[in-house]
């Protein structure tokens, strides 16, 4: 599963970053393209809090029996607003 999600966001990388060029105003191409990566990051330090929150508020035995599957549940949850997302993008 860590694979297929490694090489699925590894896969989506360049062609955000292409789509993002393509739909830049003039002048403003960087700005758009930055856009991805500042996104990564905030799901970065967002995953950090799921994480830290988890622990602070699970005793070890909840996290080992099922406290781990929340972040991959969380994930889960925002897949259909993806696709809807995806579905409703302009061709360039």
């Amino acid at each position: 599963g860590r694979l297929l999600q490694g090489f699925s966001a590894g896969a989506e990388s360049g062609g955000v970053s292409v789509y993002l060029a393509e739909i830049a105003t003039p002048g403003k191409r960087g700005f758009y393209v930055s856009w991805q990566s500042a996104s990564q990051q905030v799901a970065v330090v967002f995953a950090a809090i799921i994480g830290v929150g988890l622990r602070f508020t699970l005793s070890e035995d909840q996290m080992q029996a099922w406290g781990w599957r929340v972040p991959f549940l969380i994930g889960c949850l925002i897949v259909p607003f993806l696709f809807f997302i995806r579905r409703s993008l302009q061709e360039t």
